[in-house]
């Protein structure tokens, strides 16, 4: 599966359907034109177990959809009331 277009620009990523997917759940992946692409993974962090692993990347991506439509400068607003 090839998408035809590249991701090119930051309002793609800021509204990105993401899911958490791949083996053993430890991948984080857009969802564009149809098709999964890869975006993240906690797959080569060695030194977390296997469920670890699973439950990081179900963190990024509740977070990813959690900011969805945010930009990361309005991100940083956010994280700076908290701080």
């Amino acid at each position: 599966m090839v998408c035809n277009h590249k991701i090119n620009t930051k309002s793609q990523i800021d509204n990105a359907e993401v899911v958490q997917a791949g083996l053993g759940r430890k991948s984080i992946r857009m969802v564009y034109d149809g098709k999964e692409i890869g975006f993240a993974t906690t797959t080569y962090s060695h030194h977390q177990t296997d469920e670890i692993k699973e439950y990081a990347a179900k963190r990024i991506t509740l977070l990813l959809m959690l900011a969805k439509g945010m930009t990361n400068e309005q991100i940083m607003r956010q994280v700076a009331k908290k701080r």
